[in-house]
């Protein structure tokens, strides 16, 4: 989940968007559009299923082949609440609280929601500069169906900052939808690239998972821990 995050979150403030041809302004907008229907689905009030995986490649010291590790996450919108699920963690956020139950570190973390979370128009306007301060280097289509393969570039200043150095999404043209999105990182880091391939998308669907409020994905309605989780460990940081 921590690649999608940051997706999200990619962006700087300084340099002047470059001017872009007709053609290469539409290959950018196609991403922006199907692009904003799996990184922001908190801005609607409708349902949302979202099932996809995630493939980091990275580099061992002493090793000289490349290993990887795959997980997947599946993610449910009902109204402003979002469910995460992979094998590592649950998560239930909405506009005011999340709550995350991290498996293997038998760990419970509440928090209020960033100022970032709690405002669309913000999410809107970062995702736009991600996508506006990157250099499109390629739009061509992959293979014989209605995927596109759109790639940018990272400007300096972003390169050393997050330490990526490109990106490319593949979007489905008829469905407008992405179907998979590869970050590349610049040379000298563990990791060298993750790859995110979106499974499922279903607008409309009902959830497998509800919650009154996030606080009951870990207790019961007099407050108590749920039995799932005795010996979990308690970190609250809402009064932090």
């Amino acid at each position: 989940m921590k690649t999608f995050l940051l997706l999200v979150f990619l962006a700087c403030w300084g340099e002047e968007t470059p001017k872009v041809s007709p053609a290469e302004q539409e290959c950018r907008q196609l991403v922006l559009s199907a692009y904003g229907k799996v990184a922001e689905p908190e801005q609607s009030s409708q349902n949302h299923l979202l099932e996809f995986k995630t493939t980091t490649y990275y580099k061992v010291p002493g090793e000289s082949q490349v290993s990887r590790a795959e997980s997947l996450t599946r993610m449910e919108r009902s109204g402003k609440q979002v469910y995460l699920e992979n094998e590592a963690s649950r998560i239930v956020k909405d506009e005011d609280m999340m709550v995350a139950v991290l498996k293997e570190k038998r760990q419970i973390l509440v928090a209020g929601n960033s100022p970032l979370a709690q405002n669309a128009d913000q999410l809107q306007l970062v995702r736009d500069l991600l996508l506006n301060e990157a250099r499109l280097t390629g739009c061509q289509a992959a293979g014989e169906g209605t995927v596109k393969e759109i790639a940018f570039t990272l400007p300096e200043h972003l390169v050393e900052q997050y330490r990526i150095k490109a990106m490319t999404f593949w979007v489905d043209v008829k469905l407008q939808q992405v179907k998979k999105v590869e970050l590349r990182y610049a040379e000298g880091q563990p990791v060298e690239r993750h790859v995110v391939a979106f499974l499922r998308q279903e607008q409309g669907a009902k959830p497998a998972h509800s919650f009154k409020s996030p606080l009951a994905l870990v207790f019961d309605a007099q407050g108590k821990l749920l039995p799932a989780y005795k010996g979990f460990t308690l970190s609250d940081y809402r009064n932090k």
